[in-house]
């Protein structure tokens, strides 16, 4: 079958303002801010990792619109959270949080303590729960969901966690399992892009 050639109308074609740094940092090497004040563009690119958003105009204050740089004053006044949850639309698993086995450890072992002192496990079965719980994520990955559900089943099965399943029944033990910002996340939060908003303030807005 022939393929007919893509039509397009050139409606404009803008510029953008691109911003390259290099750290003296393991966790990234270099990053390209790319704005785009027309378009409310903003792409990052980078050794760990490449996410973009794109704001309408809507959202920007009357002095903003007016300003020529609308995007660039916009993100000057934009704080790291703000900006993160609107890279993370893009669905990046970079920026997905990760299971928390210490975290989720220590939930566990709380609810096991907690069921001892209000008289509903007895003393053995909370001792033997909680070493069962030590082998039972020795024993398990929980790096993804599907790792998880077969830990979680398995409890159910495996006759060596049968004081552990029996601490739970009537719980379901998913919701003790906790989760914690990815590296990559905690980097762009705490780091690189406070770092870039205090730059435009600096150098671009000043």
């Amino acid at each position: 079958m022939d393929r007919k050639p893509l039509v397009a109308t050139v409606i404009e074609i803008e510029t953008a303002d691109s911003y390259r740094f290099q750290f003296q940092d393991s966790r990234c090497r270099w990053a390209i801010f790319t704005l785009n004040n027309a378009t409310g563009e903003l792409a990052i690119q980078s050794d760990a990792g490449q996410w973009a958003h794109r704001w309408s105009m809507h959202g920007f204050t009357e002095e903003e619109r007016k300003s020529p740089k609308p995007l660039t004053m916009f993100l000057g006044k934009c704080g790291p959270e703000y900006v993160l949850d609107k890279l993370s639309y893009t669905q990046s698993k970079d920026l997905e949080q990760v299971f928390d086995e210490q975290a989720t450890r220590k939930a566990i072992q709380g609810k096991i303590l907690e069921l001892r002192r209000e008289g509903e496990l007895p003393a053995i079965m909370a001792r033997k729960a909680w070493t069962e719980l030590k082998t039972w994520m020795q024993d398990h990955s929980f790096e993804n969901d599907v790792e998880r559900m077969r830990a979680y089943d398995d409890l159910s099965i495996d006759l060596t966690l049968k004081n552990l399943a029996t601490t739970f029944h009537g719980y379901e033990l998913w919701e003790f399992f906790q989760y914690k910002p990815s590296h990559i996340h905690d980097f762009l939060y705490h780091d690189l892009l406070p770092f870039f908003r205090d730059y435009l303030n600096k150098e671009v807005l000043k």
